[in-house]
């Protein structure tokens, strides 16, 4: 059953743009006013399988550094579109579009972008089919949105720097695409309508074609950061300390299947803290790493047979044998494929303590 989804997959074709449009969530580019590339939704929720009860139209163009999405949400009562969220990695009471990109079309793994009719943009990492979802993960790209009579409409702009994908001069990737009605609860694809599929699923997915000649170019992003201070010891002679630290991280593609990424005195202050938890068990708990430095090619290291059973467990990073923390020094990632071969190495240097 499973090979029957797939070979009914079907495919959608970009258009290859000389003008990028301009990216402000209003669809009145020349680029825009072409048939739309997808104009049909299937219910997953709540009638698999049903109509939905909005239209939906998708429109997708490239150039030969960016990935373009237009979407038009039509809505007949645009009053009651739900749109609280302004912060990103917004919630489910928000309506959104979310697309999926598997650029080397493995049916496994991808990428998920989704927006709001805020233009609050939202993204994660899927892999092993959609059963393991990252939403920790921070993509590089763009969108905004507008709410006017007829719904609300929304545009993206997703560099090829973003995803890691084959070099070849033809791409076929992995496509998808959802719709959320919140107040409805509706929740539409345009492949997988089946309630035993994720979304993120990448093997229900159809294929997105047309991109030709495309780069990812060689993007590097550096993130600085530095703090400085003065502690005073309580009392009348208390002594002044001055405080002092700074770190980096660096992240550079090689190719555009290969990413380098070096961590100096890296800085995890931001990171969420983990939820309390009672083990009553004789096993280890496992929590899930949240350090952005460890998030990324995550799935290539989780090679465990079952949950309990992780040879490679990066939260062990940082600990020593007591499991008191220890800084890291600095850190450098290697994750790259080529053809069906995924490479994954990474380093880490604690400080002298540890040892």
């Amino acid at each position: 059953m499973f090979g029957t989804v797939l070979f009914l997959a079907t495919a959608v074709q970009a258009v290859e743009t000389p003008t990028p449009p301009v990216l402000d969530g209003v669809l009145d580019d020349a680029l825009w006013q072409r048939p739309a590339a997808i104009t049909s939704m299937t219910l997953r929720e709540p009638h698999e399988g049903g109509q939905p009860s909005q239209e939906t139209e998708v429109w997708i163009a490239f150039d030969r550094d960016n990935l373009y999405l237009a979407v038009r949400a039509s809505d007949r009562e645009p009053q009651k579109i739900r749109n609280y969220f302004l912060a990103p990695d917004f919630g489910r009471g928000d309506d959104s579009v979310a697309f999926l990109l598997d650029p080397w079309k493995d049916r496994r793994n991808g990428y998920v972008f989704r927006v709001n009719p805020n233009g609050t943009r939202n993204d994660a990492v899927v892999s092993e089919g959609g059963k393991m979802f990252n939403p920790s993960w921070n993509g590089v790209w763009w969108a905004e949105a507008r709410i006017d009579e007829r719904g609300w409409t929304a545009e993206l702009r997703i560099p090829f720097s973003t995803p890691a994908f084959p070099a070849r001069p033809v791409q076929e990737w992995g496509f998808n695409v959802q719709r959320r009605i919140a107040r409805t609860m509706e929740e539409a694809v345009w492949r997988g309508a089946e309630r035993r599929f994720r979304f993120g699923d990448a093997g229900v997915a159809g294929t997105l074609t047309g991109l030709t000649a495309i780069r990812s170019g060689q993007r590097a992003e550096w993130r600085p950061f530095g703090v400085a201070g003065l502690s005073k010891t309580s009392g009348a002679g208390g002594a002044i300390e001055r405080l002092a630290d700074a770190g980096f991280d660096l992240e550079m593609l090689i190719s555009p299947a290969v990413k380098l990424s070096v961590t100096v005195n890296p800085d995890f202050a931001q990171v969420e803290a983990d939820q309390p938890s009672l083990n009553l068990s004789h096993h280890s708990l496992y929590l899930p790493e949240k350090r952005p430095f460890f998030l990324e090619g995550k799935d290539l290291f989780g090679f465990a047979t079952n949950p309990m059973n992780q040879p490679f467990y990066s939260r062990r990073i940082g600990l020593d044998e007591n499991g008191a923390a220890v800084p890291i020094l600095a850190g450098a990632r290697l994750l790259g494929r080529h053809g069906k071969t995924s490479i994954g190495i990474i380093s880490a240097q604690l400080a002298p303590d540890a040892w």
